[in-house]
């Protein structure tokens, strides 16, 4: 087995790992600091492994502003969240009642599921993981009518 360990006091014990075919374990370790890119969503993002676009397990980490909302969406996989800051409110059906999920909460949402979601008062940042390829879509405009 491959291992890649993320670190770079570490890095020739990667390099030392030997190659085969087999899947490779990352480790990624929380004294990093993760390289932030924005989104035209007004959304932040910074990937920790994985590519979501490839057919892959990933994860990334996602900070959302406060008094922030996210477009309706639905997603092709399922997908894992935690909340590691912040507290993040989410529905699964239009005009449906809100969930508070604050840090340490998860939420396991499969494939297909509707999702609303909008920050509090301040800054939410969340872990999300899956396995891609990763898509996300609007929601259906049966589900959401338009204004």
């Amino acid at each position: 087995m491959r291992i890649r360990i993320v670190i770079p006091a570490l890095v020739s014990v990667a390099a030392a790992a030997p190659v085969s075919a087999q899947p490779e374990v990352v480790i990624h370790f929380g004294h990093e600091t993760p390289e932030w890119r924005s989104a035209p969503s007004g959304a932040d993002f910074a990937r920790l492994y994985g590519d979501p676009a490839r057919a892959e397990p990933f994860a990334f980490l996602m900070k959302m502003p406060a008094d922030w909302t996210m477009q309706p969406h639905v997603h092709n996989t399922g997908e894992y969240l935690t909340v590691l800051s912040g507290v993040l409110y989410m529905s699964f059906e239009r005009d449906g009642e809100w969930t508070e999920l604050s840090p340490g909460s998860v939420i396991a949402i499969p494939a297909g599921v509707p999702v609303w979601a909008k920050t509090g008062d301040t800054e939410t940042v969340i872990e999300v993981n899956g396995v891609g390829p990763f898509r996300t879509d609007p929601v259906p405009e049966e589900i959401v009518p338009q204004e």
